[in-house]
């Protein structure tokens, strides 16, 4: 899997995720739109805007997300031999 800062998914943080590497890493982990979505909590439109657009997620919401990431990550190295 990819690893991703702690602070990857914050819009406020200097390590932000772009929505380009958000599609990259959700499909990199086979994450369908709504997948995500469903874990971080929001719409399946809205992962689609974060990861089309320059839109950034609301605190809340990045943090959401962030927590998602890590929870994949983790679970994706223990996962891996």
């Amino acid at each position: 899997g990819c690893d991703v800062p702690d602070e990857a998914a914050t819009p406020r943080g200097r390590d932000a995720m772009t929505g380009s590497e958000l599609r990259r890493w959700r499909t990199a982990h086979s994450l369908t739109i709504d997948a995500l979505a469903h874990l971080v909590g929001v719409s399946a439109l809205t992962i689609w805007r974060w990861e089309q657009t320059p839109r950034l997620p609301r605190p809340a919401q990045a943090e959401a997300l962030a927590r998602t990431i890590r929870k994949v990550e983790r679970a994706a190295k223990q996962a891996t031999p």
